[in-house]
């Protein structure tokens, strides 16, 4: 292997070969690296390698130099994955350290016994310039924990007040605004630093939890070639440390590891649900960084590769740049009434509004520790399928389907989760899509005649008469249960 010449500089291999351009360039970038003399070497191999003779060949391969095996797992988990949801930086890779110049006093203070145990609170106004260059270079990845994302923050109207503010000539800023609040695992803050008028900031894993809106107008501002509206004006920032990599190393078994990144978000969320009170938040925002809507988004990606969108927008950027296909997107909404209707409810999955699905009571009923991920993307599914056969129906009306793919698209999910085959559901995505397919047409094929049945049963008179069938109404009663449950036993 050519490791050793390539990262020589050399240009030809050991036959007199000349290396072609790929690695004529990472010569080169390498070659422009700052400090180059601290760094050590590692090469990252893609590839499935499992067997003790495979990685023995890989050993001679690469002439003693450290290696790291990222196989299809790794692969999607760590590379792919933060990919799709631009958060490019791992939390525990930020460090933000910066000499702020105009900046000189600062305060700080420790509380021992709060519900996290020890923390300490940091207050200092800093240039606006200060947020908008991390936040123009983390984006989503400093967003974690912040009930909304980078690019969804653009769609609020929030944003051109603050921005109509700005543009004003004064100092007003400072005062009118509540300010950028941002948890960490520990910060620094002196003016020892050799700098006049100036204080040193160093803060370990930062997350942007309130102030959102705030920090991503700075950051466009900045990114639109306005810098000049963010001179001589200064926002509040209160960090707020809470020692969580210190608690982790001292803890003594994974288990005490794991019961403290989960109280570690359950504090999390307790801070932003306090302190959001700027603009409004949806509720299915409020509960976007749930451990259970984590989990379930992980496990939805690990078995079927799809994207459930906990956090409105999270997969923009993604799209935007053709990384992804829109396709491959799970709304949230879409799910939850999804998981509804799989479990019966379907006049509840059709007439719920999207705050009511959301609202703490009503989102633990149906998302919770008995919620199975495979059902619900199976559900999802034939949410899908009956959505694109609705198009097509539009198009060449199937006089046996009825309304099912117009108004019943929940009822037909009700039905067939009467009859959910769990080996049926351990099949990959295509042979999947293939199964859901199937059963669609087994149910949809008979729906007119069941409408037929429902438009008899004079309990329905009140949906349907002589004049007029309101199927709306229709599928949004409880009548409709009743009828699934006599006609499909």
């Amino acid at each position: 292997m050519d490791v050793k010449r390539i990262i020589k500089g050399e240009k030809c291999n050991e036959f007199g070969e000349a290396y072609n351009g790929k690695i004529n360039h990472f010569q080169e970038d390498i070659s422009k690296l700052d400090n180059l003399a601290l760094y050590e070497y590692k090469i990252i191999l893609l590839a499935n390698l499992y067997t003790r003779e495979s990685k023995k060949v890989v050993d001679k391969l690469f002439d003693g130099y450290k290696y790291e095996i990222f196989d299809y797992k790794r692969a999607y988990n760590e590379l792919v994955f933060p990919l799709c949801i631009s958060t490019y930086y791992q939390n525990d890779r930020i460090i933000i350290d910066k000499n702020i110049i105009g900046t000189t006093d600062a305060y700080s203070e420790t509380f021992k016994n709060t519900s996290y145990g020890k923390c300490s609170v940091g207050l200092l106004f800093v240039p606006l310039s200060f947020v908008a260059e991390i936040v123009n270079e983390y984006k989503n990845s400093i967003l974690k924990f912040n009930p909304r994302n980078y690019l969804s923050l653009e769609k609020n109207p929030v944003n051109k007040s603050i921005a109509q503010g700005l543009e004003e000539n004064n100092e007003n800023f400072a005062l009118l605004n509540n300010g950028i609040t941002i948890v960490c695992s520990k910060f620094t803050l002196t003016n020892l630093n050799g700098l006049e008028d100036s204080t040193n900031v160093h803060i370990e894993d930062p997350q942007i939890i309130n102030g959102g809106q705030t920090a991503y107008t700075l950051s466009r501002q900045l990114s639109e070639g306005k810098g000049e509206n963010l001179n001589n004006k200064k926002v509040l920032i209160k960090i707020i440390a809470s020692y969580q990599s210190d608690k982790e190393k001292a803890a003594e078994s994974n288990e005490d590891r794991e019961k403290l990144r989960s109280d570690y978000i359950d504090f999390i969320n307790t801070i932003s649900n306090a302190t959001n009170k700027q603009s409004k938040i949806e509720e299915a925002d409020r509960r976007a960084n749930l451990r259970i809507q984590l989990d379930l988004q992980k496990e939805i990606y690990d078995k079927y590769g799809l994207l459930y969108e906990r956090k409105a927008g999270e997969f923009e950027e993604a799209m935007h740049n053709g990384i992804i296909p829109k396709e491959q997107i799970i709304k949230r909404d879409v799910l939850l009434r999804c998981i509804l209707a799989i479990n019966g409810k379907c006049t509840v999955a059709m007439s719920s509004s999207k705050d009511s699905m959301f609202d703490a009571a009503e989102f633990d009923n149906i998302i919770n520790t008995t919620t199975d991920a495979r059902v619900a993307t199976y559900a999802f599914l034939l949410y899908k399928h009956l959505f694109e056969l609705e198009k097509q129906n539009k198009k060449t009306p199937n006089a046996k389907w009825g309304n099912g793919t117009r108004y019943g698209k929940f009822a037909i999910i009700s039905v067939l989760g009467k009859k959910v085959i769990p080996a049926e559901l351990q099949k990959a995505l295509d042979d999947l899509n293939n199964y859901v397919s199937e059963q669609i047409y087994e149910v949809l094929d008979k729906w007119g005649e069941f409408e037929d049945y429902a438009v008899s049963k004079t309990e329905n008179s009140t949906y349907f008469s002589v004049k007029e069938r309101n199927y709306t109404a229709y599928y949004k009663a409880s009548n409709v249960i009743k009828d699934i449950e006599e006609y499909w036993k």
